[in-house]
């Protein structure tokens, strides 16, 4: 009989049962520190304000500052990576957002596992994207007559789009596929381009997140067809819902963002971070006065209700773009 086995067995029980105590104690005295909330984007953008709204009332909820740190390029890949690398013990945080789940089907250079690599803490907010033509389309008042003119004239319907890859471009491939129409991508070096475009005429139509061309809505200069959601949005009340339109329920694409901790993060402090986000984000002072001004709307959820988004959503856009022949390698 050889007596080393259980010897090893009960070292190796011993050690696993001394890590995890060691584990748990530092989550019983987490957080003792201020937290890194790492903003893979610039400063002054939409990722940047959202993070910047959220870390106060967040960190005052916890009772340590919430510190960001931006560390933009690659469109966001090179901060996460950096957060996926940081030991998992509660102190440093990444903001994500859609485009995040959209780089795997993109990119084959990526540092990291968007699901496997991060345990989510909560979606904090998304944005309601909407179906919007130019003046090269005036006579188009409805979803309806978009579709109708698209396929009467094949390939000459222009939309336009923040980038190859970008959810203004896949959301146009998304309306394309459904529909059974064939449109012109033509993409711009980000958003800023694209309004001058579309109201000069450059290119017809527009997949867009509703904040910044609202005003172009209400002025008259842009008409909203439909809003790739589930439902009616407050900024534009009497924008149906492409999929109340058109009798479909495909048409739907959500702009989240969110906060996400490395994989091995402990539970509790997962359950924590959740939990403290969740009142930050059902306080109505921080919706009227951060969020809707930026036309964000609150997304409360647990953790495993983020995964079960980010799962699906790379899901869907991984088959858009391999039907779309979408490369960008």
């Amino acid at each position: 009989m050889n007596a080393k086995k259980p010897i090893t067995r009960l070292f190796l029980t011993t050690a696993l049962l001394a890590g995890g105590a060691l584990q748990a104690a530092h989550a019983a005295e987490w957080p003792d520190k201020a937290i890194q909330l790492v903003v893979s984007m610039a400063p002054g953008g939409s990722n940047d304000y959202l993070a910047r709204a959220v870390a106060q009332p967040l960190g005052e909820k916890l009772g340590q500052t919430v510190v960001i740190e931006n560390r933009s390029g690659a469109d966001g890949r090179i901060g996460t990576g950096y957060v996926a690398r940081q030991p998992a013990d509660g102190n440093t945080l990444g903001l994500i957002s859609v485009t995040h789940v959209i780089h795997p089907s993109l990119f084959n250079d990526i540092p990291y596992d968007i699901l496997a690599d991060f345990q989510p803490v909560g979606l904090i907010a998304h944005t309601p994207f909407v179906l919007v033509v130019g003046p090269a389309l005036g006579q188009i008042k409805t979803p309806q007559q978009f579709v109708e003119y698209a396929r009467a004239h094949p390939g000459e319907v222009t939309y336009g789009s923040s980038g190859v890859g970008s959810p203004f471009h896949l959301g146009g491939e998304l309306i394309a596929a459904a529909t059974g129409v064939d449109m012109l991508h033509v993409p711009f070096r980000g958003s800023g381009p694209l309004l001058p475009a579309l109201l000069g005429g450059d290119v017809m139509a527009a997949v867009v997140p509703v904040g910044p061309f609202l005003k172009q809505i209400e002025a008259g200069n842009l008409r909203a067809l439909g809003l790739l959601a589930d439902a009616p949005d407050a900024s534009l009340p009497a924008v149906p819902t492409l999929n109340q339109e058109l009798q479909r329920d495909d048409l739907t694409m959500l702009s989240w963002l969110g906060l996400v901790a490395p994989a091995e993060t402990p539970r509790t402090v997962i359950q924590r971070l959740n939990e403290e986000l969740q009142v930050v984000l059902r306080d109505p002072a921080f919706v009227s006065e951060k969020l809707s001004p930026q036309f964000y709307r609150p997304l409360p959820g647990s953790s495993d209700d983020m995964r079960n988004i980010m799962s699906k959503d790379a899901a869907m856009y991984k088959d858009i773009i391999e039907k779309a022949g979408i490369s960008v390698n």
